[in-house]
């Protein structure tokens, strides 16, 4: 904390606060009950140490300042609250709690924050009438960043090459990660707020930014939870183009949120456009909630590159949550692993890559068999105009001479291309994880067991597919034909296996001799000549009614538990 006075005053307070994520949660609380006169922060001011330089960037929320601390000269940037959010309880909490996420998930993708300013004093460049006093302003210290957003990239560069916006998504997902590994969910992900960093050999090194609205799950859920102004299920928060269908209705979230944001971002990065578009707020969360995904134009997925992202594309943006990639970390994989140059070889996303690829390799063959007849009709009509004007001119013509060859001299042979290697290495991925992979082979039943996902082995190089069995209990068995020509990556989504129905057991039988049928037949006669009365012997027994409630013991299931699914 910087300052004096007042200030010092402050820091001894704070010093005096609970440590640990009880005291985190009490200190945030304590901050929400500061106000301010609704002075705006510009250009040439003072909040506490740090002078206020340039104006980075302005929004409906807040302003970010370039500042130098007047001490020790650093430079940074300050993000305060607009002078209508400054005095929002909800609005102080979620500043403080953007502080708090991004300490806690502490990843060099994430922008770093390096100071809190709670309630700091400031100093405006214009004077303050006589007798008043300074307003105090809430405010966070970031990182300076050098450099320009996706959006401003993709403003400048659309549309940008696969090569660039690969990595910068694998860096993405590696953020997102670790924001949910400690327990975060973003919530406002979108290129504004993905910033590229020119870091030597790393040109486009990723930050992510602005986790004001970010949403804690999990053990870290009471952190973002406040009866007065956070966010609460049933309102819609974020940016209406870039929200999931659980996220624009206002239902509970996870980390499966950010997925479907990545999954607009990338149909934004490989079209150009947004995958929904409309005229307002409400167009955009219902066309999120309700049409489906559209595919990538025809021309991209006629590549192969361009039907693996399809498929992407199309499993991030399912309605569902449990119908997207589970793992940030996963898809950061596959987006470094295609990045490189590298093969993917999908299973169990869905039928429509494979239908993809079928249409175009038919496409293809049309195609080729049309240049082929067309070719042929071209030569034959060639030769017919040739022969015919050989047979009119022959008589006319002398005898051609054939020229004598001209010296030509040897030419180098062009040197053999190099081998390939003589192994492939293949790195197999399930979701769920942990499932073993077996190399099938023709003469052994069970299989070689190469262990268990996500794992990689090196196999020798064949021309012919190779099969893989993938095997997890309480899930289906897959097995995956795998070209073993090159480097790839074998995905494969496991599909869970239905319960096992609970198998009746007949009753037993057993075999009587003749002697034992007609002892048992005169048995039976004579206790029942014995137990019926006139009456029943020609109405027969009636079977007694049961009361509500009863339970009739003679039923082959009256001894069956019942299993009540909502208990």
């Amino acid at each position: 904390m910087n300052g004096t006075g007042g200030e010092r005053e402050s820091a001894r307070e704070a010093e005096r606060q609970p440590t640990g994520d009880e005291g985190e949660r009490r200190r945030a609380d304590a901050v929400v009950t500061v106000t301010t006169t609704g002075i705006e922060p510009a250009v040439g001011d003072r909040i506490d140490a740090y002078r206020l330089i340039r104006l980075i960037g302005a929004g409906a929320t807040g302003r970010v300042f370039e500042v130098e601390h007047e001490r020790i000269g650093r430079r940074a940037a300050m993000k305060t609250l607009a002078a209508s959010h400054a005095a929002h309880p909800g609005a102080i909490k979620r500043l403080f709690t953007e502080a708090l996420a991004v300490n806690r998930i502490n990843h060099p993708h994430i922008v770093e924050v390096t100071d809190l300013v709670e309630a700091g004093v400031h100093y405006p460049k214009v004077p303050l009438p006589d007798g008043s006093q300074p307003p105090r302003v809430n405010a966070i210290v970031m990182e300076l960043l050098e450099g320009q957003s996706l959006a401003q990239a993709m403003a400048e560069h659309s549309p940008l090459e696969p090569g660039r916006f690969l990595g910068v998504m694998a860096q993405v997902c590696r953020a997102l990660a670790a924001a949910h590994a400690a327990g975060f969910v973003h919530r406002d992900l979108k290129p504004d707020n993905i910033f590229l960093v020119d870091r030597g050999r790393d040109e486009d090194f990723v930050k992510l930014l602005d986790f004001g609205l970010t949403k804690a799950f999990g053990a870290n859920r009471p952190l973002t939870e406040t009866t007065g102004g956070a966010t609460m299920d049933g309102f819609f928060v974020g940016t209406p183009a870039y929200v999931s269908p659980e996220q624009a209705s206002g239902r509970t979230i996870d980390h499966r949120t950010d997925i479907y944001a990545v999954g607009v971002i990338l149909y934004e990065l490989i079209c150009g456009r947004l995958p929904y578009a409309g005229p307002s707020v409400n167009e955009y969360l219902i066309q999120h909630v309700t049409m489906p995904a559209p595919s990538l134009p025809p021309d991209v997925r006629a590549t192969r590159l361009g039907a693996t992202l399809d498929a992407i594309v199309q499993r991030c943006l399912e309605k569902a949550p449990a119908g997207r990639f589970n793992s940030a970390e996963r898809l950061g994989r596959l987006f470094q692993e295609l990045a490189r140059g590298g093969d993917i070889a999908f299973t169990g996303i869905g039928r429509h890559l494979a239908d993809q690829q079928r249409s175009v390799r038919a496409r293809n063959r049309d195609e080729a068999l049309r240049a082929t007849l067309g070719l042929g009709l071209g030569l034959l009509l060639a030769l017919g105009a040739g022969l015919g004007i050989a047979h009119l001119r022959h008589h006319d013509r002398p005898a051609a001479v054939p020229p004598a060859p001209l010296p030509t001299s040897a030419s180098a042979p062009e040197p053999p291309p190099p081998p390939l290697p003589t192994n492939v290495n293949l790195l197999f991925e399930s979701d769920p994880p942990g499932a073993e992979v077996r190399l099938v082979h023709a003469d052994s039943a069970e299989g070689e067991v190469l262990g268990t996902t996500p794992v990689r082995r090196s196999l020798a190089r064949s021309t012919e597919d190779v099969t893989f069995e993938i095997r997890l209990a309480g899930y289906d068995t897959m097995r995956v034909p795998t070209p073993a020509t090159t480097d790839r990556t074998v995905n494969v989504s496991l599909k869970r296996s239905p319960p096992p129905r609970a198998a009746r057991t007949a009753p037993k039988t057993t075999t009587k001799t003749a002697k034992e049928k007609a002892t048992s037949k005169k048995k039976n006669a004579g206790s029942q000549a014995k137990t019926a009365s006139p009456k029943d012997s020609k109405k027969g027994t009636a079977a007694k009614p049961l009361r509500r409630g009863e339970i009739d013991d003679s039923s082959p299931y009256a001894n069956e538990k019942t299993i009540d699914p909502f208990h």
